[in-house]
C-alpha cells in the first residue's frame, strides 16, 4: 500500500519533480548561464583593486552575485514540492522584447520622450485587456519621470525630441 493511498489523494504531498521539471529550476539554470556569460565578458576588462577598481570590477561582482542567487534557487527547486511548468505565453514575451527593440531602434530618430512612450504603448499591449488611456497615461508619466532622472539629473546626453 503507498503512502498516498494511507493519506488519500486529497492529502497527499507532491512528489518532487526534480530540478529541470521545475520553475525555479529553469529559472536557475537561466541565471546561472546569464550569470557566467556576464563573467567572462567581465574578464575581458582589468577588474583592478578593491580600492582602485577597473572598468570589469563592478560589472564582474554582479555576474558573482547572480550565479550566487542561482545557485540560491537552483537549491530550493531541488529540495521543494513540485510544480508544474506553464506552457508559456508568447503575447507578453514578444509584447516586451518588441516594445524594447522598438526603443532602442526610435530614440535616435524619435527622440527620447516619443520612444519612451512608444515603448510603454506596445509592452502594454502584454496584458490583454489593458485600456488605451490608461497605457496613455502610464507612457506620458513614466516616460517623463525617466526623462528626468535620466537626462536632467544625471545628465546622461539622450536626444529629447526628434531629430
Amino acid at each position: 500500500m503507498t503512502i498516498e493511498a494511507c493519506m488519500g489523494a486529497e492529502r497527499a504531498v507532491p512528489a518532487r519533480a526534480g530540478f529541470r521539471a521545475s520553475p525555479d529550476g529553469l529559472a536557475a539554470a537561466l541565471f546561472a548561464a546569464l550569470g557566467a556569460v556576464a563573467l567572462w565578458l567581465a574578464f575581458g576588462h582589468a577588474l583592478g583593486t578593491a580600492a582602485r577598481m577597473g572598468p570589469g570590477f563592478f560589472p564582474a561582482a554582479v555576474a558573482g552575485l547572480l550565479v550566487l542567487a542561482s545557485a540560491l534557487v537552483a537549491a530550493g527547486a531541488w529540495v521543494g514540492p513540485a510544480e508544474p511548468v506553464e506552457r508559456g505565453r508568447l503575447r507578453p514575451l514578444a509584447s516586451v522584447l518588441g516594445a524594447v527593440l522598438a526603443f532602442g531602434l526610435a530614440i535616435d530618430r524619435l527622440g527620447f520622450l516619443l520612444s519612451a512612450a512608444l515603448l510603454f504603448l506596445i509592452a502594454g499591449q502584454a496584458v490583454p485587456g489593458t485600456r488605451l488611456r490608461a497605457t496613455l497615461a502610464l507612457a506620458a508619466g513614466v516616460g517623463g519621470l525617466t526623462w528626468l532622472v535620466f537626462v536632467k539629473l544625471l545628465g546622461i546626453p539622450l536626444p529629447t525630441w526628434p531629430r
